[in-house]
């Protein structure tokens, strides 16, 4: 049996025939083992940062479903915000992935910070509102995404009831695909100004 063999370098992934290796590998892998390991690296490429938004697509209906069973709003609110947190650490737009590249290019960190243009309009609500703190951002135009209000009343009904699961499931659901959207354009955006401080460098 023929060994495949790639020349690689470790700091910088993009060179040499890494994309090559990291192909043969996603080939080569069962379908659970290949989905951990495309979110165990660096979101370094487009077609990187759009492999790791399908995986991430994939787990919204079981973080829906999770939700929808508790029933309640912090609940939601809970699974909004962590599900968030999630997509920015695989898509390498979370604090930490940020001043890295910073230090890497030895540039202040709110340089990359300032194109996370949707993570950044994301606002906080008050905790007493139906609403979800974000907003997302398309060609300038700002579009709220706020919960609908749920059935009048609603909330005096026994949490955990059939209406009240399956309104969370399906708002939870909706609106978890409209922030990991909001996550993958500022991943793609961010890409773009690595790329322009790549050529500056050189």
């Amino acid at each position: 049996m023929t060994v495949p063999v790639f020349l690689v370098n470790s700091r910088h992934h993009k060179d040499l025939e890494f994309p090559k290796l990291h192909n043969y590998i996603c080939d080569n892998l069962p379908e659970l083992k290949r989905k951990t390991y495309i979110l165990s690296l660096n979101a370094f490429t487009p077609d990187m940062i759009n492999a790791k938004t399908k995986i991430l697509r994939q787990q919204i209906t079981w973080e829906a479903m999770k939700c929808a069973t508790v029933s309640f709003v912090w609940a939601q609110r809970h699974t909004l915000d962590s599900y968030t947190q999630h997509c920015r650490e695989k898509l390498g737009l979370d604090d930490a992935s940020l001043s890295k590249m910073a230090a890497q290019y030895n540039t202040d960190v709110y340089h990359f910070k300032n194109e996370l243009q949707g993570i950044n309009a994301m606002l906080a609500s008050d905790a007493k509102s139906w609403c979800l703190p974000a907003v997302n951002i398309f060609g300038g135009v700002a579009v709220a995404m706020r919960l609908e209000k749920m059935v009048a009343g609603l909330y005096t009904v026994v949490a955990g009831s059939t209406v009240f699961a399956v309104s969370s499931f399906r708002s939870t659901y909706n609106l978890l695909h409209q922030i990991l959207s909001v996550v993958s354009e500022d991943a793609h955006r961010l890409h773009q100004a690595e790329i322009a401080m790549q050529m500056l460098k050189s």
